[in-house]
């Protein structure tokens, strides 16, 4: 008994960590992406942050905060990765999403996608992790916190504001292929314009409108 069920254990066990590995390597380029595409935008609120702390009494150290801050921003995206790995493979697993191309088959999904990505520019949630994201120093003075982890909170928090702007955005990169460059560097442009330039909230209503015509006209379309 023990010969005949050592080799399915090994074998349970080689799947187990092939699966792992695999699972990992899609979370960790999910953060990567999303780190990638956010990081020009994410610059403002570092400094800021460090500007404050900088002026803080007996002039601390700012390695350790800063990197706290920073460690906390990366773990809010890394966690965004692991949700977004389990959801590509949730869709590949139900053959909605092609393992080569990563985009979606279908155009009516496609579409789908599209106009829910459009409707959430409307959203009163987007507005308001978009205002938090526009103005670092708003969003220092509000959500400053002291101590020794203060810092890790804050970036955590900065990255949850953050993924609360963009997550419908990183969606879109389902109908053009999730490692598309044409598509990473047109939506990592966009959210770096959205963020800096006057009149942001007007234009990610704009830019909502744009996608809802652009998902009906590919689903009822067909192209």
């Amino acid at each position: 008994m023990t010969a005949i069920s050592n080799p399915i254990q090994i074998s349970s066990a080689r799947r187990f960590v092939l699966l792992f590995g695999f699972g990992s390597v899609i979370a960790a380029s999910w953060a990567y992406l999303a780190l990638m595409i956010r990081d020009m935008s994410a610059m403002p609120m570092v400094h800021g942050f460090a500007r404050m702390k900088a002026s803080e009494r007996g002039r601390p150290s700012l390695v350790l905060p800063v990197a706290l801050f920073g460690g906390g921003y990366v773990a809010a995206w890394s966690a965004f990765g692991v949700a977004a790995a389990i959801l590509q493979a949730g869709l590949t697993g139900a053959a909605i999403l092609s393992p080569m191309s990563m985009k979606v088959s279908g155009s009516d999904l496609a579409g789908g996608i599209l106009i829910l990505a459009g409707v959430y520019q409307w959203m009163p949630l987007k507005q308001a992790c978009l205002r938090r994201c526009r103005t670092p120093f708003g969003f220092l003075t509000t959500e400053w916190r002291e101590g020794q982890l203060g810092p890790l909170v804050m970036g955590w928090r900065h990255g949850l504001f953050c993924i609360g702007c963009c997550w419908a955005l990183m969606c879109v990169l389902f109908t053009a292929g999730v490692m598309n460059p044409i598509g990473i560097v047109g939506i990592a442009a966009y959210v770096l314009v959205e963020k800096v330039a006057p009149h942001g909230e007007t234009m990610t209503r704009l830019i909502g409108v744009g996608l809802i015509i652009g998902g009906l006209g590919m689903a009822l379309g067909g192209g």
